[in-house]
């Protein structure tokens, strides 16, 4: 998610970057009616919790992430000027990190055609933005971020279970039983939690589930509460709190004992509360609902990942456990470089995460180089948040 503050005009989010106008103003243009009278596949790819669509600007193809926290699409640096060397208004924006670093918004494009697969959206402003460090923490190579005021006009469906992408006209998907949306620059929907009604804004350029700024009022099962760290595209650490004792609902969904973390800014829902099912949204009639193939009502599953941490400034090697009891006990050691999973070279991997690599496997082989030798050892993969009981 990627925030947007300025004075006089209403801008808001993108991924996990927040972005503070020191002047100026760029205005997002409502696209045109969708020209398709049925709803279609549009390409697609679900890579470590992401969707990554092909899209078509006035004729360029550009491969972006779905991001419904993103008020406005954004077009990285490169991307843009390349396909419009000519047409880039500088712009006197910036973005500030959740750690205070501030990146310069480079300008901003209006594009006149932009079509996913079959449909058109007509004509879109989007912001210009050095979007090379998210590519390098997914691993793979990102255009930009479709953001909610593209997506906001249109029906989608996201298929996380199935890998697959739908969209259509407003009333051409299967929801019913649904919610309503709030009218606004982000989809925010009203949950039911025990302590009464909060309000969240549906995230998909997240890969956490439920994430709150605080959890302090919230029981949660099985202290302490840190039970580890998630990652946003953005390189930024959010605070896995645990298993909250009770229940959420929204979107005709049930979670017992749903996943909570401690994230900076507003409440979000991220992609991970849907990795189980199908996501609808109808922006035009302000409608979510939610379809889990566990049911109406089922507990979620952690994430599950190896009990290590990664070096982020050198790939793929080991930088310590999760505590001081993992490293001795796997034979590994600070500084040991992982070449291989399950036999498979990690540089062929892009950005799937380790549990898509396993499977269903509790465990994984890890090929190591160190000090010049050659060596395997086997990893079990755990669930991130203690067990519902």
């Amino acid at each position: 998610m990627i925030r947007f503050f300025r004075p006089l005009c209403a801008l808001a989010l993108l991924t996990s970057i927040t972005l503070v106008l020191v002047g100026g103003c760029a205005t997002a243009e409502r696209p045109v009616q969708v020209r398709v009278g049925q709803t279609a596949d549009i390409p697609s790819t679900l890579c470590n919790g992401y969707f990554f669509v092909e899209a078509n600007f006035e004729g360029h193809d550009f491969t972006l992430i779905l991001d419904t926290g993103a008020e406005q699409t954004v077009l990285d640096t490169v991307s843009a000027f390349q396909a419009f060397p000519n047409r880039v208004t500088p712009t006197l924006l910036q973005a500030v990190s959740a750690d205070g670093t501030r990146t310069t918004i480079d300008g901003t494009v209006r594009v006149r055609n932009v079509r996913l697969g079959p449909v058109d959206t007509g004509q879109v402003n989007a912001l210009v933005l050095n979007l090379q460090p998210i590519s390098d923490v997914l691993g793979t190579r990102i255009d930009g971020l479709i953001g909610w005021d593209v997506l906001k006009h249109l029906a989608v469906e996201m298929d996380y279970a199935g890998a697959r992408v739908r969209v259509g006209p407003t009333g051409s998907l299967p929801i019913s039983g649904g919610q309503k949306l709030s009218s606004g620059p982000l989809p925010v929907v009203s949950v039911d939690m025990p302590d009464g009604t909060r309000r969240f804004s549906i995230d998909t350029g997240s890969s956490g589930s439920f994430e709150m700024p605080t959890l302090d009022r919230v029981p949660l099962i099985d202290l302490p509460r840190v039970t580890g760290v998630a990652r946003s595209i953005t390189g930024d650490t959010t605070t896995i709190g645990g298993r909250m004792d009770g229940t959420i609902r929204f979107a005709g969904t049930t979670y017992r004992y749903p996943l909570l973390e401690t994230s900076q800014g507003q409440a979000r829902i991220g992609a991970g509360a849907f990795k189980t099912g199908t996501l609808y949204l109808d922006g035009p009639a302000s409608t979510i609902a939610f379809r889990s193939r566990l049911g109406e009502t089922f507990v979620q599953r952690g994430e599950r990942r190896l009990p290590i941490r990664i070096n982020r400034e050198v790939p793929w090697t080991i930088a310590g456990g999760l505590d001081q009891s993992w490293l001795p006990r796997l034979g590994l050691e600070v500084g040991d470089e992982i070449t291989a999973i399950n036999g498979v070279d990690v540089e062929v991997f892009g950005c799937k995460s380790i549990a898509e690599i396993a499977g269903g496997a509790n465990e994984v082989t890890l090929t190591l180089l160190s000090n010049g030798s050659v060596r395997e050892v086997r990893a079990p993969l755990i669930e991130m948040t203690p067990p519902a009981p």
